[in-house]
């Protein structure tokens, strides 16, 4: 059991398959007679069996797992199923092992919510239960970078795992990447910041667009590679045998670039600290990610990054809200701001800076009563909400930290209020997850956008 445990898989698609590393790691070649699993979807059983080396059926997930008796089981449906399959599947299940008198399998619950503090109330208090963010970046065009990034635990507070089981889980892990614990109850508030590093790659590609536009051919690729130098650098994260990187030729376009990602970073790693994950944890999420995301952008396609987007962000999930935002609020300002780049004239003095935008990571964390919104048929949000405001240029009178050679006053106009009425009613219109009548915890992630207005002096 403990040598090449018995695993069923509920919920088999894409994330479940970045995992045969892992699943060859601890069983060996052959997975056939360890690995059971089943998707929703009929038509792709066929395809996924013959990918993924173990036999893979449609539904019947509860005979499923009565008929193979697993030592582990990966639960990993959609987050919006995930309660009512835990009902449904899980929890009869494990009653009827208790009745047996068997030992009852280990649950590594993968989608972020419900937490296990939900599991251990529903199916039984003497399960050993975990939720897990795998690393998704292990491999980037055909290169190893799985010990560059991490996999995130989250267990129930005061739920202490046997030291077999967790050794045991941690080794199961440790093909893609090392592991990092983060406390259950900042668990939603770390997934903002981990999907602000996602945007990084997103980023790169904007600029370069806006540069094109400027007649300057400075692809995302090299955009990417010029803020990853400024990042190991500042950082001192030297990998062997990671990816290469290095400036730009136009010391002043560096200049903006490692600004920028400065303040995007200290964003995310201050909010971090303002919700007590603190900053060394802070930086322990935010600065693989980050470097991750921009090997991507240094080596992927526009498709490509496209493609694997669309595979990470869960259908409802926090990713797929932070790129509609950035989509729709975000990545025409910055293709705007850098199409009037003038690499010979400081961008500061380009009229067209005035609207200079500066990169802000804005994150709600949102406690949502679903109870309220049942009994008084109103949505009924109780906002908290923390706005990071980083600028390029924080103080008056003084001359610009990215472009020195031009002595500048700024003067902040705070919020665009469009912008922010369209975050409020995005985030007061979100309705309760999961269909709960208790108190629920729903962390939202906006991406927001505050104009900074420049004048200047002789």
């Amino acid at each position: 059991m403990w040598d090449k445990p018995k695993i069923a898989i509920i919920g088999m698609g894409f994330l479940m398959s970045y995992l045969k590393p892992c699943y060859h790691h601890v069983i060996g070649d052959d997975l056939s007679k360890n690995i059971v699993a089943s998707t929703a979807t009929a038509s792709t059983t066929e395809k996924k069996s013959k990918a993924m080396g173990f036999p893979v059926q449609c539904g019947d997930y509860f005979n499923m797992l009565v008929n193979f008796e697993p030592d582990l089981i990966f639960f990993s449906p959609p987050p919006s199923a995930a309660k009512a399959m835990a009902k449904e599947i899980l929890t009869p299940y494990y009653s009827k092992v208790r009745e047996e008198g068997k030992v009852l399998p280990d649950l590594y619950a993968f989608p972020p919510n419900p937490d296990g503090n939900f599991y251990l109330e529903t199916i039984g208090k003497d399960i050993n239960v975990v939720n897990i963010l795998p690393n998704m970046a292990s491999s980037l065009k055909d290169r190893d970078i799985s010990q560059e990034s991490y996999t995130i635990f989250n267990f129930p507070e005061n739920h202490q795992w046997p030291e077999d089981n967790y050794k045991r889980l941690d080794d199961f892990f440790s093909p893609i990447g090392y592991t990092i614990t983060v406390p259950s109850n900042l668990f939603n508030t770390m997934i903002g910041g981990f999907v602000a590093s996602h945007i990084s790659e997103e980023i790169a590609i904007a600029v370069s667009r806006g540069l094109k536009l400027a007649l300057h051919n400075v692809t995302y690729s090299e955009i990417a590679g010029a803020m990853r130098f400024h990042l190991l650098n500042k950082e001192g994260r030297h990998i062997n045998g990671s990816l290469e990187c290095s400036l730009l030729k136009d010391k002043r376009l560096n200049k903006v670039l490692s600004h920028m990602l400065d303040e995007w970073i200290s964003g995310m790693i201050n909010f971090y600290s303002t919700q007590s994950l603190g900053e060394k944890l802070g930086k322990e999420i935010v600065i693989p990610q980050t470097d991750i995301f921009l090997q991507s952008a240094q080596l992927l396609t526009e498709e490509e990054i496209e493609y694997n987007n669309s595979c990470h962000a869960t259908k409802g999930g926090l990713l797929e809200k932070a790129l509609y935002v950035y989509d729709n609020n975000f990545k025409e300002s910055i293709i705007n701001i850098f199409s009037s780049y003038n690499e010979e004239n400081s961008i500061a003095q380009d009229l067209k800076f005035q609207r200079l935008l500066a990169i802000t990571a804005v994150y709600f964390q949102t406690n949502i009563s679903a109870t309220n919104v049942l009994k008084r048929q109103s949505f009924l949000p109780l906002i908290i909400f923390q706005v990071l405001i980083f600028n390029f240029i924080v103080k008056t009178k003084t001359h610009s930290i990215i472009f020195p050679s031009v002595e500048m006053v700024t003067t902040p106009h705070g919020i665009n209020f469009p912008l922010l009425c369209n975050a409020l009613f995005t985030a007061f219109s979100i309705p309760p997850q999961h269909g709960t009548s208790i108190l629920t915890i729903v962390t939202l992630f906006i991406l927001l956008l505050f104009m900074i207005s420049v004048s200047f002096s002789e």
